[in-house]
């Protein structure tokens, strides 16, 4: 006999062993019910796998728009440490001349 849970199976082996009962019942059915039943399967799990995919590519997408908006916010900032810095000699330069008199 044909033990489906056996002592110390892992829920792997077990969803093998239950795979294996199914295929036994689809081939003692009719044909053409399997076949369909295998197709309506198929087409369920590509779609399932298109959506996937899809979701993949958006994330990897959003992935890249972060990357470039913290590239352009650290130019952005670089830029006003660099005002920020002519600004600040600047004021030392008015502050040198006005201690000189």
């Amino acid at each position: 006999m044909f033990r489906i849970f056996r002592k110390g199976e892992s829920s792997e082996e077990k969803d093998v062993a239950m795979e294996a009962m199914k295929d036994r019942e689809h081939e003692t059915g009719d044909p053409l019910a399997v076949l369909e039943e295998l197709e309506r399967e198929r087409n369920t799990l590509m779609e399932e796998k298109l959506s996937l995919l899809d979701i993949e590519d958006k994330l990897h997408h959003k992935i890249w728009e972060e990357i470039e908006d913290k590239k352009r916010e650290i130019e952005e900032l670089k830029n006003e440490i660099s005002e920020l810095k002519r600004r600040c000699e600047e004021l030392v330069n008015i502050l040198n001349m006005s201690v000189r008199r």
